[in-house]
């Protein structure tokens, strides 16, 4: 069931009488079978994201590791709006998000996507909702999601957390991602996620954001790339996992930069994205490959 924009706005507006979502929503759960993925899809959503690997294109072509996006965000979208939740959208921001791969995904398939609410907590923050999703070809699972979404308290409760210094760190290098000014625009056609706050200034400001602002999706799938690029040579196969905490927007036509830091892990980099101005877009990113 395809969400349209005009529902997200119906939705978010009489949701703002809300205070609390609705706990008896944990545990809710339930399935659909994606759109075909195509050869076309897989263009717009690496054109979008300014990613040109080869791999993307031909006879053996796979789709972009983050093209998953794509496939889930029509679901979340879902469960965003469901009536029971009572979710005050315009107080929402994306808080986490982290990938699995098991195996690519591929022009063709038309995989059985999984989503449920894994659990709602109240924060000093605001309120945290945590999502879960598997995209399954047949029997095989081929990924998994983990989201959270964080509805930003009116007024945060309790002393204010005192700012630990961070732990020191190796860093092993830094990669500079230019975002197009049009980037946000293309990325919400590419990606299906048309949100007002990555398409309308007027509504992105009446969100209290100073204007529109870039998916956290397209800055992930952008870092994906430049890691995969600087790490594997461009071999998407060998990436397995991907996570990190949204924690400030990117705005096109800025240039961000990725860091990247030693790992404990085996076949894992550390990371953070951080803006011009030194403050971290992604935190606490960890990118893992074969």
């Amino acid at each position: 069931m395809a969400v349209s924009n005009g529902k997200l706005l119906w939705a978010s507006l009489k949701n703002t009488r809300y205070d609390l979502m609705n706990r008896d929503m944990v545990g809710y759960s339930f399935d659909r079978v994606t759109e075909k993925v195509t050869p076309e899809l897989i263009s717009a959503f690496a054109d979008a994201t300014n990613d040109r690997n080869p791999l993307y294109t031909g006879e053996k072509a796979i789709a972009p590791p983050l093209y998953l996006s794509r496939l889930v965000f029509p679901m979340i979208k879902e469960v965003l709006i469901h009536k029971d939740l009572h979710m005050n959208i315009l107080r929402m921001v994306h808080a986490f998000q982290g990938f699995k791969w098991h195996s690519p995904i591929l022009p063709g398939d038309e995989l059985r996507l999984e989503v449920s609410i894994a659990d709602l907590k109240e924060t000093s923050a605001g309120e945290l909702l945590d999502l879960r999703g598997a995209a399954y070809r047949g029997d095989e699972l081929v990924a998994e999601a983990f989201a959270s979404t964080m509805v930003r308290a009116k007024k945060r409760k309790g002393p204010k957390k005192e700012k630990q210094p961070a732990p020191a760190r190796t860093e092993l290098f830094r990669l500079d991602i230019p975002l197009d000014g049009d980037q946000a625009m293309r990325y919400a056609v590419a990606s299906t996620d048309t949100n007002f706050i990555h398409t309308s200034n007027f509504l992105a400001k009446l969100s209290g954001l100073p204007r529109t602002i870039l998916h956290g999706l397209c800055t992930m799938a952008m870092t994906n790339a430049s890691l995969s690029n600087h790490l594997l040579g461009g071999d998407v196969t060998r990436v397995k996992g991907i996570e990190g905490r949204f924690s400030n927007p990117a705005f096109p036509g800025e240039t961000l930069t990725v860091i990247g830091f030693e790992h404990e892990e085996d076949n894992a980099t550390a990371f953070e994205v951080v803006n011009h101005k030194g403050k971290g877009v992604i935190t606490n990113g960890v990118f893992r490959a074969s």
